[in-house]
């Protein structure tokens, strides 16, 4: 006997659950975890980088005590990610302890 195609289907999660209950489970985490998520799969960050999901990260983001508003400049992930990941985004290396967040436009031209 063959087994149905229901068993042998591979199980998809986010399809499983509605992806607007996603979005608001998502929206009462922090914006690095939210960030996190976004870079475990290609399904949540297909969910969570879409236009739909900025909701989301807004919300993330205005929950953060002392955090000024996003630049109009960034997008809600691109300013998520500048403010809590270890990374630099200009040379891709681990931040240092005490880092300087400026916008290209402010950037020395070089650093002694």
């Amino acid at each position: 006997m063959k087994p149905s195609r229901a068993i042998t289907a591979k199980l998809y999660w986010p399809g499983l659950i509605q992806q607007y209950v996603l979005l608001q489970i998502f929206s009462h985490l922090h914006p690095m975890d939210v960030l996190s998520l976004s870079r475990t799969t290609k399904a949540l960050r297909s969910i969570l980088l879409a236009r739909h999901a900025r909701r989301v990260w807004r919300s993330n983001l205005a929950s953060v005590r002392a955090l000024p508003a996003c630049p109009p400049d960034l997008t809600e992930p691109e300013y998520a990610s500048l403010a809590f990941d270890n990374w630099c985004q200009v040379s891709r290396r681990r931040k240092p302890p005490l880092c300087i967040l400026t916008s290209s436009d402010h950037m020395p031209t070089s650093l002694v």
